[in-house]
């Protein structure tokens, strides 16, 4: 019988590329795609949808690097580790002015 080796996931860096991530162990899998992408981020129903993927996110092992994949990259639309499109321009400012 062989062995199977665990492989560590790779570091959050600049090099990240979630297409490399076990798809079985993220959340989102199966996921209506059309969730994380809400039309806008005022109206009750965008706000209730936002809601919906904050809450999937929450529950996922590669959060983290979801976010800072989304963070590093020019990932302009939709919900991507939990936040929303003007969180992460928040800190994005907030990390260049650090």
């Amino acid at each position: 019988m062989t062995e199977m080796l665990y492989k560590p996931e790779p570091a959050i860096d600049e090099h990240v590329d979630l297409y490399e991530v076990d798809k079985a162990r993220v959340a989102c899998s199966g996921e209506d795609p059309e969730l994380f992408f809400p039309i806008g981020e005022t109206t009750p129903t965008a706000r209730q949808t936002i809601s919906e993927a904050k809450a999937i996110c929450m529950g996922c092992v590669v959060v983290e690097k979801c976010r800072e994949y989304a963070l590093q990259r020019p990932e302009d639309y939709g919900i991507w580790g939990g936040m929303t499109e003007s969180e992460r321009k928040a800190e994005r400012r907030r990390r260049k002015s650090a």
